[in-house]
């Protein structure tokens, strides 16, 4: 049996095989719901749409930090909201699939909590700015490595 996906959210997706070496891949001619009917029956589309769910979450707070420059409140403020919707997140993914994600979430998090405690330990306006820049990118990186596992658990 072989199964087109339509979709582009989902054309990220890398080439699988079910237990009954159903072949999915991309194309034009078959439409999502065949494809969303098929996951169903095989109980696979709860943990794909999930991840869809978190990537999608995760991506967008990449795009909001990238857009913070120096150190002000607004701006701590923002990578503070991030760090912490960053850790709500991958502790979903650890709970679904702990084998992917248990390690990220044990050492990224643990990276962006010590940016944080750096930080927060800053006396000097030269220490704060540096720290902040080291908080973050430990907040984009670890973004940037959970967006990864979630595209190459699929």
């Amino acid at each position: 049996m072989i199964i087109e996906v339509s979709s582009q959210y989902l054309a990220k997706m890398p080439l699988k095989t079910d237990k009954n070496k159903t072949l999915l891949y991309y194309g034009k001619n078959k439409t999502l719901l065949g494809f969303t009917i098929f996951l169903l029956r095989t109980g696979i589309f709860a943990a794909i749409m999930g991840y869809a769910k978190e990537r999608g979450k995760l991506e967008q707070l990449s795009a909001k930090i990238k857009t913070v420059t120096g150190y002000n409140e607004k701006n701590l403020a923002i990578l503070v909201d991030g760090h912490e919707k960053y850790s709500h997140t991958v502790r979903i993914l650890k709970n679904k699939e702990p084998e992917t994600f248990e390690e990220l979430y044990k050492v990224e998090l643990q990276q962006v909590k010590e940016g944080r405690k750096a930080l927060k330990e800053s006396e000097t306006d030269e220490t704060k700015e540096s720290n902040f820049l080291v908080y973050k990118d430990a907040i984009l990186s670890a973004l940037e490595k959970t967006i990864q596992a979630t595209l190459s658990s699929l």
